[in-house]
């Protein structure tokens, strides 16, 4: 049996550094304060950055593929510096580095890819054509990203500005988002409403003496930790994407206007392929909902009042199939070899006769250009199959290749 486990995109974070850990891996961690920052540089390898809460404030740094001479690492003033330099340049050394919230961080490579996860204070990063995915907390985001040689090719989860075409071929997408702002613009979110937690009474105590102090104790504890970032991404014909998973990104950014299959599952309504559309072509996923009517109550029964019901009824009709354990059909059955009961109560089988309805079917036939070696078989297998229905059954015939086509 096959399961198909979800992972959230937190969790793949946590996962990728575990992995990465048990790897064979050279390790080293060093005490930092609040002011430090971090500045990285690896041309070619992968470099995964996670800002996390920690009791004891250092940078974890984790190396795969070098040996101890190719990474040097160092404090200058206030800071911390890791410097890849393979012996071979073509080689690949990749960086999986924890730090402590809101630290500044600073990462330059050329085709690597850069990965950050977590509550930074702000990450300029800067890449030739490697992928920089970044997932933040969306509270109050600044954010500048910039493609310096290319047009820009990016996905986010949350709605950005405006493209805008600078001088010399630039590409620039700037702003700002408040996650409290935006909320309701969200028209497919989930909600959950939780009932509100029940207060336990106060026990009222006695003042010993030090009340201001143990309030700033009190006030000291529960002092918010901030979330405003500031993001600076420049890239020559990098992806850059924000709050979305890497690995359900897809190969192609261009966005299209909506495929037939496309309005079809918009229309379905269901939330995840849903999502999933409207973040990668935001601009034609509005303007085809927009011109949607609002989705249908679902369908209920309605009693017939024109018709007895029960043991009023003179009789019911029940369609069955009866098969053996090779599950093959049974025939020349009559009303003798049935027995039937309603609410635990023998019922009289009046007559049994055998039928043969119709039945609709679907023959969807992939055209795409991964089976044009095939086309000849898959165009006899279709029509062999449509030879074997029974002249009242229905058949569908339908294409699909970047879009669907119903052929007949």
């Amino acid at each position: 049996m096959k399961y198909f486990i979800k992972i959230g995109k937190s969790l793949f974070f946590l996962l990728a550094f575990a992995v990465f850990a048990n790897a064979q891996t050279i390790e080293r961690d060093f005490p930092v304060s609040e002011r430090n920052k971090i500045e990285i540089k690896n041309h070619f390898g992968r470099v995964q950055i996670l800002a996390e809460e920690m009791e004891e404030k250092k940078i974890y740094l984790a190396i795969e593929n070098a040996e101890e001479d190719e990474v040097s690492s160092s404090f200058v003033k206030n800071r911390f510096e890791v410097d890849v330099n393979p012996t071979d340049k073509k080689k690949r050394i990749d960086l999986n580095i924890k730090i402590p919230l809101r630290m500044e961080v600073k990462v330059e490579t050329l085709d690597g890819e850069v990965r950050l996860e977590g509550n930074f204070k702000s990450a300029e990063i800067k890449t030739d054509t490697g992928t920089i995915a970044a997932d933040v907390p969306l509270d109050e985001l600044k954010y500048n990203f910039v493609w310096r040689a290319s047009r820009p090719r990016f996905l986010s989860d949350v709605k950005l500005e405006d493209i805008k075409e600078k001088a010399a071929g630039k590409f620039v997408i700037k702003g700002q988002y408040f996650q409290k702002d935006n909320e309701e613009e969200d028209e497919y979110a989930d909600y959950v409403l939780e009932e509100p937690a029940e207060v336990e009474p106060v026990e009222e105590t006695k003042d010993d003496g030090n009340k201001e102090d143990k309030e700033d104790e009190v006030e000291e504890e529960k002092k918010p930790i901030e979330k405003n970032i500031e993001l600076d991404f420049a890239t020559d014909r990098g992806i850059i994407l924000l709050n979305v998973n890497p690995g359900a990104v897809p190969s192609d950014l261009r966005e299209r206007p909506l495929t037939e299959a496309a309005k079809t599952i918009v229309k379905s309504g269901d939330s995840i392929l849903v999502n999933a559309i409207r973040r990668a072509s935001p601009k034609y996923f509005s303007e085809y909902t927009n011109s949607l009517p609002g989705f249908d109550r679902p369908p209920t029964f309605s009693e017939n009042r024109d018709e007895p019901k029960g043991v009023n009824a003179p009789f019911k009709k029940v369609l069955v199939k009866v098969t053996d354990f090779n599950n093959r059909a049974i025939s020349n059955l009559e009303k003798g070899d049935f027995i039937l009961t309603e609410r635990g109560k023998e019922r009289e089988v009046l007559s049994v006769e055998p039928t043969t309805a119709p039945f609709n079917l679907v023959l969807l036939l992939d055209v795409s250009g991964s089976v044009d070696n095939y086309v000849d078989f898959i165009r006899k297998a279709a029509r062999s199959f449509v030879n074997t229905v029974n002249p009242n059954d229905k058949v569908a015939i339908i294409l699909f290749n970047e879009d669907i086509e119903i052929l007949s």
